[in-house]
């Protein structure tokens, strides 16, 4: 049914290379920001090192975003913080399948990342929740009807993940003291995503209400389980941009209100994350100064690894051909893993053997 489906380990090879070899020092970043409608990273760093289009990413598709937005990815520096941002995403509505949803999660996960903050845009059906409110995602519904973790066994230590607690409770709370600092008093509830495009009708969001969400939307959740299967502490914040249908004021719901509301309330959160950098963020990294990242070293090509039973996979891509070559291990050392940290060592042994056969 959708055409980018299904990952295989040398698309997510390809993916974090590509993130590596367009971001020098990536390997060190400290956090990962997914934004979502209306919401902008311009006056977020401190210090920006690089901007590219999101659709340059491997393996995801090369068009724009229906929900208008931004589709980069931006390195840089927030504070004492190496920071990677997504400004955009795609859904699951959009037709493409659950990779380009989750493909930049996996990717900079296998570079090295373990804290990730998503923000998106919501509806409220919480009336204690109106339009213009932060709300902390303690807990999320998944009623997309698909798992991100469906099928993608194969990089995954186990496929059975324990979400009892998906978001950290303790980066919540301090994500919270940096909003109060702010002058903003962030709620806190439950979100559940629905696969849209359409908005939901009064029975749907009834039944919602009756299943404990407090707000509703299109996106995160995928993302959200992606992170948390692979280890990462995760933070999930949501923008109230309007009432859901048949809570509040009764009006016709529109795409663009979520959008103007979420340029008015992108101030409030870039306010909110530098805040949190800046003073709370001894769970991140242990007092680590950031230098400026070193200029990328100049190589004939760009090098990953595919793991094979008795194989390592050396895949050379030039640039404008893919030449796979396969080096027989003469070790028994080198076993294939199914965990993305157990896989991210083993990238760097692939690494010194390429280097040192670079010229096969």
């Amino acid at each position: 049914m959708y055409p980018f489906d299904k990952l295989s380990r040398i698309e997510l090879d390809d993916a974090s290379d590509f993130l590596q070899h367009t971001f020098p020092f990536i390997n060190s970043m400290d956090l990962v920001v997914q934004l979502g409608s209306g919401q902008s990273a311009d006056d977020l760093f401190d210090e920006e090192w690089g901007r590219v289009p999101l659709q340059r990413m491997p393996h995801v598709p090369a068009a724009e975003s229906l929900a208008q937005h931004r589709m980069e990815i931006i390195w840089g520096r927030v504070g004492e913080h190496r920071t990677l941002v997504y400004a955009g995403r795609f859904h699951l509505y959009e037709g493409y399948g659950r990779v380009p949803c989750v493909l930049p999660v996996w990717a900079a996960a296998a570079c090295g990342a373990r804290t990730f903050v998503f923000a998106n845009a919501a509806g409220a059906i919480n009336e204690d929740m109106p339009p213009g409110t932060w709300m902390i995602i303690t807990d999320h519904i998944n009623n997309l009807g698909v798992s991100p973790l469906a099928g993608h066994q194969h990089l995954l230590q186990t496929p059975y993940i324990d979400m009892t607690e998906t978001y950290c409770r303790h980066m919540n709370d301090s994500v919270c003291r940096a909003a109060a600092k702010e002058g903003v008093t962030p709620q806190r509830g439950v979100y559940m995503a629905n696969c849209g495009p359409q908005y939901e009708t009064r029975a749907e969001v009834k039944l919602a209400r009756n299943l404990g969400a407090d707000v509703i939307g299109m996106s995160t959740v995928l993302e959200a389980t992606t992170a948390k299967a692979l280890g990462a502490s995760v933070i999930g914040m949501s923008m109230i941009t309007n009432w859901a249908a048949g809570i509040g004021d009764t009006h016709e719901l529109a795409h663009q209100q979520a959008i103007e509301t979420g340029k008015i309330c992108s101030t409030q959160l870039i306010a909110i994350l530098r805040r949190w950098l800046t003073e709370d963020t001894s769970h991140l990294c242990s007092g680590r100064r950031v230098r400026p990242p070193a200029p990328a070293r100049k190589r004939s090509c760009s090098i990953g690894m595919a793991l094979c039973p008795g194989h390592i996979e050396l895949r050379h891509r030039h640039i404008k051909r893919h030449a796979v070559t396969t080096w027989q291990s003469s070790t028994k050392t080198l076993r294939p893993r199914d965990s993305i940290s157990r896989y991210t060592s083993l990238r760097s042994s692939a690494n010194f053997i390429s280097d040192r056969y670079s010229s096969v």
